[in-house]
């Protein structure tokens, strides 16, 4: 891709239509893009070394994939083209370059294509392709950006250009003036903000880090009637960065306006935790019960030892017979202990 400061919206590429760019050399053009890149056209079959001169009055082009004794050039940005010979022998074309500011002059350079293979400098003087010194009525003021953009980033710029059927010389002291207008604010000069994405259907931002919970924090309460979204303002939103668009302006979408979705409920991703945390609290809390139950029976009830000790105290294992003794034994316990209970009320 190939361009110049002074010849605004003109870029030229080698390329091919497609998906991904074509590894066979054999396979890609030469496009050029009037408008900044908005819009290509294909201009020549094969790859060329292009230079653009007087402010994009003339491209220059020579083939650089064989041998050549030919030049092409343009004064209507590739709408149509001449050729010239500027040599008798065939050059390998390397490169060309401007011979001077004003445009006219370029320097094309190469190697022989002979068996010397010596390196050669042409000096290419254009200053005869012109017919005439532009004047004013040669230019008008075209959008920067092509596709029907009027505006970009907020705002709106206008460039002096040569017009296109106008086969004349800009010459050096031509300046590319500039209109700049501040755009009205609309919805495309503003975009999602973090944790918010943009859903087309419904024209809007909708938030989406549901497993974030510091952003969650940070969202405004959902009201008691909500039942799947709420739009809430002054969040999910910001303006694109540089653009320059004016909020002030009659009709213009102002940020603050501008609202975005929120469920209504979004459940946190510790619950699980926390319950798991309760359920063994829980747990806990009986087991030390149960745990304080039996030394205080141990330490009161003289028959309550006794069963422990009838039970566990030999060694061996207890006896299906004795596990039922033992809940008898133990019922009578507790009904004793009930008993005690009541007498000391």
């Amino acid at each position: 891709m190939y361009s110049v400061p002074l010849a605004s919206g003109i870029l030229l590429a080698s390329g091919n239509v497609g998906k991904e760019l074509d590894t066979n050399w054999e396979d890609l053009n030469t496009y050029i893009t009037r408008d900044g890149g908005y819009s290509w056209t294909e201009i020549r079959k094969g790859q060329y070394i292009p230079e653009i001169g007087d402010h994009g009055g003339i491209i220059v082009l020579a083939d650089n994939q064989k041998p050549t004794t030919e030049l092409l050039f343009t004064l209507d940005e590739g709408y149509t083209f001449k050729s010239c010979q500027f040599t008798t022998s065939n050059i390998n074309v390397q490169n060309i370059v401007l011979h001077s500011w004003a445009g006219k002059k370029f320097l094309l350079f190469g190697t022989r294509s002979d068996n010397t293979t010596r390196a050669v400098v042409v000096s290419l003087d254009m200053s005869n392709v012109f017919p005439r010194a532009c004047e004013e009525e040669d230019y008008e003021f075209t959008p920067q950006v092509g596709g029907g953009i009027d505006c970009l980033l907020g705002k709106k710029v206008l460039v002096k250009r040569k017009k296109v059927g106008s086969l004349c010389f800009n010459g050096e002291e031509h300046e590319a003036k500039k209109i700049v207008s501040n755009c009205t604010c609309t919805l495309d000069d503003y975009e999602c903000d973090e944790c918010f994405d943009f859903y087309s259907d419904l024209n809007t931002c909708v938030f989406s880090c549901l497993n974030d919970e510091e952003a969650i924090a940070r969202l405004p309460k959902a009201p008691s009637s909500c039942k799947d979204f709420f739009n809430a303002t002054n969040i999910g939103w910001r303006k694109v960065e540089n653009d320059v668009c004016d909020e002030n302006a009659p009709g213009a979408v102002k940020l603050n306006q501008l609202s975005a979705m929120i469920h209504c409920t979004i459940p946190s991703k510790n619950i699980g935790s926390v319950s798991i945390f309760f359920g063994v609290s829980v747990t806990v809390v009986i087991v030390g019960g149960l745990i304080g139950l039996f030394f205080l029976l141990w330490k009161k009830n003289e028959r309550f030892r006794e069963i422990v000790k009838k039970t566990f105290g030999s060694g061996s294992r207890p006896s299906t017979k004795n596990y039922q003794q033992v809940n008898t034994d133990l019922d009578e316990v507790f009904q004793e202990g009930s008993e005690d209970d009541d007498d000391e009320i």
